[in-house]
């Protein structure tokens, strides 16, 4: 019987296997987008939207502006017009998102630039778009996604490779550089997945008796801790907040109790003396806390080296998937099932 953990478990083998294909996988996107197109907005939600987010940073680098919205804050709650110059990337693992297919329609309807990025290019989304990307997690068996996380992030990040280097923003001897970086980062998610492991069969006395859990990060570690909390909240399930690591310090700080079980996502040279500050706090103050990555400083942390900053946040998200899936089964959760089934019969997120 196949497990949530294999699903992790799946993870570099399906992202070696995306990178592979770089050559070959965005060719008729880089085709269809005009060399002058440098507004990507992406329309996603839940862990498509944290996927866009966490990919910001890297595809500003590269000399995009970004911008994402949630499906019904696109279509209902955005006054903004719709740019010609912009391409608009859809996502949606199952592929029938109603709302993000009604987006889509939108720009479609206006006649701009648009793809979609969808598990299966047959799916009523990728069918409807002008250049639809297969997003690389092949089947995932559980609704809880972990594969989808990491292979749209690694989507998102080569997209944004092919189209710079297509419109002469880096060279080719640059983007091979980026994917060396890739491959290293993939490289050491077998070793991430194993000390999550470790760690959690060290700490599950502690965690397990918490009542909620609050991640911090900043950068592109924030939309990782995003992810983390709806892993978290779905699957084990228990109340999750995250937030960037400077608000932390603001209003939340107002509800830090023993009752609840903190993780600062950290890397050095990014924030660092806060991140050590507010840990410090934590611990000697609150109660459970602990920090992952290589800002960790006790044996209540998750220590670890990335291979390099640019791709972390799949090294990172490793971790949390793990912690996630162990504490759902220490609570006996079965992950096959959705939480609130019989929701369908009220209201449907699906065509």
């Amino acid at each position: 019987m196949t497990t949530l953990l294999n699903c992790i478990e799946r993870i570099p083998s399906l992202l070696t296997k995306i990178v592979d294909q770089r050559a070959s996988r965005f060719q008729e996107l880089a085709a269809y987008v005009p060399k002058e197109c440098r507004d990507l907005v992406f329309v996603a939600s839940g862990t498509s939207y944290n996927s866009a987010f966490t990919a910001r940073i890297f595809l500003e680098k590269l000399g995009y502006r970004v911008r994402f919205y949630y499906p019904n804050v696109f279509l209902h709650y955005n006054y903004e017009e719709l740019k010609k110059d912009a391409l608009y990337v859809f996502i949606s693992q199952g592929g029938s998102t109603r709302l993000v297919y009604e987006g889509l329609r939108k720009v479609k309807d206006a006649h701009l630039l648009n793809c979609a990025i969808c598990e299966d290019v047959q799916a009523p989304i990728a069918a409807l778009a002008d250049v639809a990307l297969e997003m690389g997690s092949e089947k995932e068996e559980f609704i809880y996604r972990t594969i989808g996380y990491a292979a749209t992030v690694t989507t998102l990040w080569l997209m944004g490779i092919a189209l710079a280097e297509a419109n002469g923003t880096i060279s080719a001897k640059q983007a091979d550089g980026y994917e060396k970086k890739l491959r290293d980062t993939i490289g050491n998610l077998d070793q991430r997945r194993e000390e999550a492991m470790a760690w959690f069969d060290a700490h599950q006395f502690s965690l397990m008796r918490k009542s909620a859990l609050m991640y911090g990060g900043a950068g592109d570690l924030y939309p990782v801790c995003m992810e983390a909390d709806i892993k978290a909240m779905e699957m084990v399930p228990i109340v999750t907040r995250s937030y960037e690591l400077e608000e932390m310090i603001h209003g939340p700080q107002n509800a830090f109790s023993s009752e609840i079980g903190f993780f600062l996502f950290g890397k050095s040279g990014e924030d660092e003396e806060k991140v050590k500050a507010i840990a410090r706090f934590l611990k000697k103050e609150i109660g459970f806390c602990a920090v992952i990555g290589d800002l960790a400083s006790d044996s209540h942390d998750l220590y670890f080296q990335a291979a390099n900053r640019t791709f972390a946040p799949i090294e990172y998200i490793t971790a949390a998937q793990v912690i996630a899936y162990r504490m759902a089964v220490c609570r006996g959760r079965d992950l096959t099932r959705a939480g609130n089934g019989s929701m369908k019969h009220y209201i449907t997120k699906t065509l």
